[in-house]
Order: C-alpha cells, then structure tokens, then sequence
C-alpha cells in the first residue's frame, strides 16, 4: 500500500515537530461496520500505519480509539484490531456512550497497559449538548402547549442515544 504510507508518512511527517499537534488518532474506529474480509485488511494494516508513523519520527504519541467492547482489560476478549490498538498505542484513547459508572469500569481496566488514558472532551461535550438539547427543547414545546411536567405520564427517548439516557439525569 505505497500511496496509504505515502499519506500516513507526508502528514504525520510535515507535522512531526509541530507543538500544536499534541498526539496522533491514526485510525478512529477501524473496526467500526466492517465486514470479515475488511476486517482482515484492518488488521494487516493497522501495524503498518503505527509503524509507517513512527518511521516519521514524530515528537508527538501516537493512538487509534477504541470504541465498542465490554471488557477492554488486558484478559478481556479483545478482537484482533483492538489488541493491535492497544498495543500499538503510546497513550489510549476510547469512545464511551454510556453511563459515569461504565466510563469508571472502563478506565479501571485500560489502567494495567500502563500508559495515559484520555477522555476526549469531545465525547463528554457531546454528551453535555444532548442532555441539553433534548431537555431545552422538552421545557419549550411544553411551555408553548400549556402542558407542566407533572401533566407528562412518560417521555420516551428513542434512538441509540435514548437508550443511554436515565430520567433521573
């Protein structure tokens, strides 16, 4: 795949020394839909792109996310890609769509790699906006229908994102 290091190589190359750039994702979510055969190609690649950015020489870490799991510990059931991610990575970095209590069980087992652990902000952001969004637009609609909360039988969120969501939050 000489063009893909060919772009891993002139990125992370021309931005090497760069103290804006504080550390590379070089693959978000490369699990993420991919079929068995792409999941081959993932796997066969992933090293190769770490060791592609590495041969750069950059001053910054390099990561790749992971993002869907239950058990991201060392003994848990890792699928190959995300054993290459958590190998290969010089700090971790995960995506979590879920409860305070999972992102504490979560981190408590990416601690034995040994290795900084970040949230991004973005994630918690995200999170943060729509809780608000959904509340803020609850309060409005309710307001300009005359109805009050305790009018309400049940709300219901649909969605991926409902599922995640407690009333009580």
């Amino acid at each position: 795949y000489p063009k893909l290091k060919a772009y891993v190589q002139g990125i992370v190359g021309a931005f090497a020394k760069d103290d804006r750039i504080l550390g590379w994702d070089l693959w978000n979510e490369p699990d993420n839909g991919k079929a068995e055969e792409q999941l081959w190609q993932v796997t066969a690649l992933l090293p190769q792109a770490f060791a592609w950015a590495r041969e750069a020489d950059p001053t910054q870490p390099l990561t790749s996310a992971v993002w869907h799991n239950d058990d991201w510990s060392p003994s848990g059931k890792l699928n190959a890609v995300e054993k290459i991610q958590l190998e290969q990575s010089d700090f971790i970095t995960f995506h979590l769509y879920g409860w305070p209590e999972v992102l504490e069980r979560m981190i408590r087992q990416l601690q034995p790699y040994g290795r900084p652990i970040v949230v991004s902000q973005a994630d918690v952001r995200q999170l943060q906006l729509a809780k608000g969004a959904i509340a803020g637009s609850g309060r409005y609609l309710m307001q300009r229908l005359g109805v009050r909360p305790e009018d309400l039988d049940q709300v219901i969120l649909a969605g991926a994102f409902g599922s995640f969501v407690r009333a009580e939050s």
